[in-house]
């Protein structure tokens, strides 16, 4: 019960340094599955006891429940059926990566996940578009509720109307965040910048496009190194704040 596992807790703490093992009983304790007759099951249970591990080191013999038991389908969906059903919905502590070669549509299907995160969940979204300018980026998405693509040289021939509709119905929402900068960033930045959004402004869910830019400014032959090591440290960071990261990575065309 739960006084016994606290108290157990507390023994292990003093006696740390001795062969601790974790025994859990179908019963209160041992006397009652003496009582009830189970003593050569006791005597099995205390013989097959696994070793106490620290929380992050796991024995396999303890994992079939977490082997057998599938994660819950998350509140959040994406806007299509079938990529909902494969990927069980948007959930947060992960990184979802769009990869392809230029030009194949990755930040057109981050867009329309932001899109429809804000207007069907109503859950805040923060925007990090490297290559292009906010304005850029407000555009595309407030074109999306507009079912047409705005172009950033026809804005003054719009109906002023028309356009603060889509503008309060997306990138005016209260719900959309967007970073103010664009080309390579530092790692410690963007980290920093990613925490700021999650723990401060409450943006559950989190835009990067694109991967490859965020580092641009390294050596050719350094890039893949400092890809890898960004891409460990964000993975880290969407666990430790539980977020959902969404990432663009660019092909590059070999020869």
């Amino acid at each position: 019960d739960e006084p016994g596992q606290s108290a157990a807790a507390s023994c292990i703490e003093h006696f740390a340094d001795l062969n601790i093992k974790n025994l859990v009983l179908p019963e209160k304790d041992a006397n009652d599955m003496l009582t009830s007759g189970r003593s050569d099951e006791l005597r099995r249970l205390v013989t097959e006891a696994i070793a106490r591990l620290p929380d992050d080191i796991l024995d396999g013999r303890s994992m079939w429940q977490l082997v057998i038991t599938e994660p819950p389908m998350s509140p959040i969906s994406y806007p299509w059926i079938e990529l909902n059903k494969t990927l069980r919905g948007i959930r947060t502590g992960e990184v979802v990566v769009f990869t392809s070669e230029s030009g194949m549509g990755k930040s057109t299907i981050c867009r329309e996940i932001a899109y429809h995160i804000m207007r069907t969940h109503k859950r805040k979204v923060a925007y990090i578009a490297l290559e292009e300018s906010p304005r850029r980026t407000a555009l595309s998405i407030m074109g999306l509720h507009l079912n047409r693509v705005i172009h950033q040289d026809e804005v003054s021939k719009m109906c002023e109307a028309v356009l603060k509709d889509a503008f309060d119905a997306t990138v005016g929402n209260g719900l959309f965040y967007a970073l103010d900068h664009c080309g390579p960033i530092d790692t410690d930045a963007l980290l920093k910048k990613l925490e700021l959004l999650v723990t401060e402004l409450g943006c559950s869910y989190i835009f990067l496009d694109h991967l490859t830019l965020a580092v641009s400014d390294c050596s050719d032959s350094d890039l893949v190194r400092a890809i890898d090591s960004l891409a460990g440290k964000l993975i880290t960071s969407t666990r430790r704040n539980d977020f959902c990261l969404f990432v663009v990575s660019q092909l590059r065309k070999t020869t």
